[in-house]
């Protein structure tokens, strides 16, 4: 049996309606805790369990079809995600795993020097508002997204 969770959504800003409420699964409701309280900057974090899941597929062995086919599922998740600068582990939307898709070089390449360059310059202007936190924050993207040009070139 499975646990969840009943959260009320935020109320709209001007809104006069009642917040629904919404059941989240026990993975959904801590990637919002994780989102809400360890992001800290534009990223998704990947939860210990999660990162413990992928690790323990890509170590399974056998030569068995089932065995193969887990042990390949869980080497390609592992190319979607990196350890951050902080230590914690995210889902890498820029890295090398994106770059081996099929259609990356027609949907993602033509987007990454643009975020790029929105990152930058967001990060100017709220440096020139003087608000620190939402310096922080795109000062983290624009690194993330700069050590993966080299990729998109």
């Amino acid at each position: 049996m499975n646990v969840g969770i009943e959260c009320p959504d935020r109320a709209r800003a001007g809104s006069i309606e009642k917040p629904s409420r919404q059941l989240y699964s026990p993975a959904m409701a801590t990637a919002y805790q994780m989102e809400a309280t360890l992001a800290c900057w534009p990223r998704i974090l990947v939860s210990n369990d999660f990162l413990d899941m992928v690790r323990s597929h890509a170590a399974a062995e056998g030569n068995d079809p089932q065995a193969r086919m887990t042990n390949q599922i869980g080497t390609k998740c592992g190319d979607f995600l990196f350890q951050d600068t902080d230590g914690r582990w995210a889902v890498d939307y820029l890295g090398a795993g994106v770059r081996t898709l099929p259609s990356s070089a027609q949907t993602v390449q033509p987007f990454v020097k643009d975020a790029h360059e929105f990152a930058c310059a967001a990060r100017a202007a709220h440096a020139a508002k003087g608000n620190a936190k939402l310096v922080e924050k795109y000062d983290h993207l624009e690194h993330y997204i700069a050590s993966r040009l080299p990729l998109w070139r």
